[in-house]
């Protein structure tokens, strides 16, 4: 689906929470509807993968679902109404459940009218925050640095990032000194920030982990080395807005219509499109696999 922007204040510092790698999963078991659900779609667009290497997929399948679930389930908590596989059908709108999912599309770049017509995108350090990453996947607007709201989100990467067990060099921060200082110079009210790991992730992108260029897909070549195409970096961003709708004192997340709205930002058409956005789980759950599923789940 397109990479459509969403820039947010996101006020992440106060809402990511650290799931355990295990959660107590509850009724998000590897035999519920949901579960099969997931499943069933992941294997469709990551046909090839599943089918050469079926025990690394399965490993991938089971490692992203227990991610979503545990964040759904923190999320839960303030909303029971936001339900797991209404979140499930909003990643799969997002990413169709691509394994390494990236979009650099040049039209859908959403810095189109600040950049030059006689280079290409990718070459501007400041196209690449307009990119899309992940099975889960986060729109890179939200780490744009030297603007005000996004310093959580940019520190938290860095914790994220090492809880993973990757680290960054000075050497290849400074690779990216002068794209990361281009994109601070086009600020309109520029605040104080630092240079990160994650704009080394996301200016470096093409040169040092060859994310392709000007398209949309599966980066399998990367799968283990790019951060991005780990859920369990993407999945607490891309939960983060709706997380923040379910802990207002006044909530504005309430289930999962209303989820969908606040993931979405400033895109109004979202809005408008959430129960198009449902529709796969909505036809899944009343079919005869999920009650197959629900079933098996129960016994």
């Amino acid at each position: 689906m397109p990479a459509m922007f969403r820039f947010t204040l996101l006020l992440l510092s106060s809402l990511f929470v650290l799931l355990p790698a295990r959660a107590a999963l509850g009724q998000a078991s590897h035999s519920s509807p949901e579960y099969v659900f997931f499943r069933t779609r992941f294997h469709w667009h990551n046909e090839t993968y599943c089918r050469e290497q079926p025990a690394e997929c399965q490993k991938r399948l089971n490692e992203a679902f227990d991610v979503i679930a545990e964040n759904v389930a923190e999320i839960q908590k303030h909303a029971p109404k936001v339900t797991l596989g209404g979140m499930l059908s909003l990643i799969y709108w997002e990413s169709n459940d691509h394994l390494a999912f990236y979009n650099t599309r040049d039209k859908e770049n959403s810095y189109k009218k600040y950049l030059r017509s006689d280079q290409p995108y990718y070459k501007q350090p400041f196209a690449h925050y307009s990119y899309q990453f992940g099975l889960v996947p986060f729109h890179m607007s939200n780490f744009r640095p030297c603007i005000d709201g996004t310093q959580p989100a940019r520190e938290r990467f860095s914790t994220l990032l090492s809880q993973i067990g990757f680290s960054v060099t000075p050497e290849q921060l400074n690779s990216v000194k002068a794209g990361y200082e281009e994109v601070c110079r086009k600020a309109r009210r520029p605040v104080k920030d630092q240079l990160l790991p994650v704009d080394y992730y996301i200016l470096a992108a093409q040169t040092d982990f060859h994310v392709p260029i000007n398209s949309a897909g599966s980066d399998l070549k990367e799968i283990d080395t790019y951060p991005f195409y780990f859920t369990r970096i993407t999945a607490p961003f891309f939960f983060s807005p709706i997380l923040r709708g379910a802990t207002r004192p006044r909530p504005t997340v309430t289930d999962d219509t209303t989820a969908i709205i606040a993931f979405s930002g400033k895109d109004s058409s979202y809005a408008k499109k959430a129960q198009q956005i449902l529709n796969a789980w909505t036809v899944f759950s009343t079919s005869a696999a999920a009650k197959r599923a629900s079933e098996a789940a129960h016994q």
